[in-house]
């Protein structure tokens, strides 16, 4: 192996060491306190990311929330829907342009995120955790199994 590509491979060696990488342990999934349910599948939350499942059991309305911080978004993502940003914002893009659903709302702090959350029926979205820290009153964590 000549000295440049080892000096690459070092160079990407050392970015990745360094660029704080989020697990499935590091974010949770949030709902309006009014939700019913408090236990979901994992199958169940990507058919709710990809609006194939639209209503909660009890028939109310489901209203995504994304949560537009890259590193959560992205651990988010890849962990529990297995897609990448460019492949969900198509996958809605196209869904929106035919007809199929209205556009998720987007956030870009904690404190809108557990706002909007808290403040909208049905609302979900997702949060980093860093662990122990108290939810605001109109919103709960999900349990994912």
């Amino acid at each position: 192996m000549n000295h440049f590509i080892r000096h690459k491979l070092g160079i990407i060696l050392i970015i990745m060491l360094i660029k704080p990488v989020l697990s499935r342990a590091d974010v949770g999934v949030i709902v309006n306190s009014g939700v019913k349910e408090s236990v979901m599948s994992f199958i169940d939350l990507k058919l709710v990311f990809t609006n194939k499942i639209r209503t909660w059991q009890d028939g109310k309305k489901i209203n995504i929330v994304i949560f537009e911080k890259a590193d959560v978004k992205e651990a988010f993502l890849k962990e529990f829907i297995q897609m990448t940003p460019s492949q969900f914002k198509t996958l809605w893009l196209e869904l929106v342009f035919t007809g199929k659903a209205n556009m998720y709302k987007i956030v870009y702090t904690e404190e809108s995120l557990l706002d909007i959350v808290s403040n909208t029926p049905g609302a979900i979205g997702f949060i980093a955790f860093k662990g122990g820290e108290k939810i605001n009153n109109g919103v709960k964590a999900i349990k994912l199994q």
